[in-house]
């Protein structure tokens, strides 16, 4: 006969603070529990056969403060990931959270210009780029596959809008597909 493993009926706010080393308000109550590498991991439900796990962070933060805002993150203040003090937790929403950090992330969020110190623009869905950057990528790109078309015009695709727009081929059949293409435009904007 198989045994069956016994699990405690303790609540887990009372099982919370075995793993947690409390001290005074002002400094970090560390989780000494089982973490995920980075942060503190705790088992809430230790009766069913597979526990629902949480951050120790956001349990604490829960069990002492409230409920956690919809789309909000818990953010360590102290910068120790491993702290479960709720003095030391705030929520905050995604966007804020991921620009107050120190990954490649945040650096990118907080960034104003591009590597070669051109303002970047935002667009209405938020996406960023730098409009000097991509003008002048876009005129060397065309002016590479000018070359490769005039060194070797067996490469252009003929009878394309990319023969005639990128690489500048004004054959018959390119411009029949330029045309082409400026009708079907015309007509899918009625």
């Amino acid at each position: 006969m198989e045994k069956r493993r016994h699990r405690s009926s303790t609540p887990p706010e009372e099982r919370f603070w075995r793993f947690a080393d409390r001290g005074p308000d002002d400094e970090c109550w560390l989780w000494r529990g089982g973490t995920n590498g980075t942060y503190g991991v705790f088992g809430v439900d230790n009766r069913r056969s597979s526990a629902v796990r949480t951050y120790a962070h956001r349990f604490a933060y829960t069990m002492m403060v409230g409920a956690i805002p919809s789309k909000h993150e818990v953010h360590h203040t102290c910068g120790q990931p491993l702290c479960v003090n709720p003095g030391h937790l705030r929520p905050l929403p995604r966007k804020t959270h991921v620009r107050i950090g120190s990954g490649l992330f945040a650096s990118r969020a907080r960034q104003q210009t591009c590597k070669r110190g051109h303002a970047l623009e935002v667009f209405a869905d938020g996406r960023r780029h730098c409009r000097v950057c991509a003008r002048a990528n876009a005129l060397a790109r065309k002016a590479h596959l000018r070359a490769l078309a005039e060194s070797d015009p067996s490469v252009v695709p003929h009878g394309t809008t990319n023969g005639y727009f990128n690489y500048q081929c004004r054959c018959e059949a390119c411009t029949a597909a330029m045309r082409e293409d400026s009708r079907r435009r015309r007509r899918t904007a009625l």
